[in-house]
């Protein structure tokens, strides 16, 4: 069982990778500048985005409560796919607050909320703190590949192309590994870590020869 929980931990790490697109609004920001767009209208999507994520974290863990992570993953995909392609098709600082800041905003809340709660009950409450370190890290890895990524479309494809291409890329990738992150069956009991075998073993040994030796001092 502990090897499906590696595989919901590793599909949550991969949905929070493609999330971060996030991170790559400075690329996107410069090929805007170059269109003619003013450095204060290219920030304005990136605020409602990063407003609306923080915001709709809390109603998005709710919904993971109440329906489980894949369905909640599932409509991350389908937010994301929607919101980055309609960004290629309405280039506008309104247009990009909208499809941008707000639909692929809430995609990326509900995409973020949802794998970490899975991935801990996977495991033994004292690795818990490591498994949700693992799941959320993909978020900030994502600039190390999602700004090389997009300078590469950009400058090849454009950058109305570009939304399309990571917006069915997103949907794609997000929806496949939304098919392998669920809660564990009901009942089920995380196997204990073998460290804390080992050190209650060391401690009955201790109490033993205490015990012992108790015994001959009497």
């Amino acid at each position: 069982m502990i090897q499906k929980g590696v595989v919901v931990l590793l599909a949550g790490l991969g949905v929070n990778l493609m999330l971060g697109t996030l991170y790559a609004w400075g690329v996107i920001s410069s090929a805007l500048i170059n269109r003619g767009w003013s450095a204060t209208s290219t920030q304005i999507p990136y605020m409602v985005a990063c407003a609306v994520f923080a915001c709709s974290m809390i109603p998005a863990g709710r919904l993971q409560d109440k329906f489980g992570p894949k369905k909640v993953i599932m409509s991350s995909a389908v937010l994301a796919g929607i919101g980055l392609s309609l960004s290629g098709l309405l280039l506008s600082p309104i247009t990009l607050s909208i499809t941008f800041g707000i639909i692929f905003g809430i995609a990326m809340g509900l995409g973020y909320a949802a794998p970490t709660p899975a991935a801990v009950k996977w495991f033994h409450p004292s690795k818990r703190g490591v498994v949700s370190g693992v799941v959320v890290s993909g978020f900030g890895l994502a600039p190390v590949y999602i700004g090389p990524l997009t300078t590469g479309l950009i400058a090849n494809y454009g950058i109305e192309t570009t939304f399309f291409i990571l917006g069915g890329f997103f949907f794609v990738g997000i929806m496949a590994l939304s098919q392998l992150i669920k809660n564990p069956p009901a009942g089920y009991q995380p196997p204990l870590p073998v460290n804390s075998d080992s050190k209650k073993s060391k401690k009955s040994i201790s109490t033993l020869l205490s015990k012992s030796l108790r015994q001959k001092r009497c």
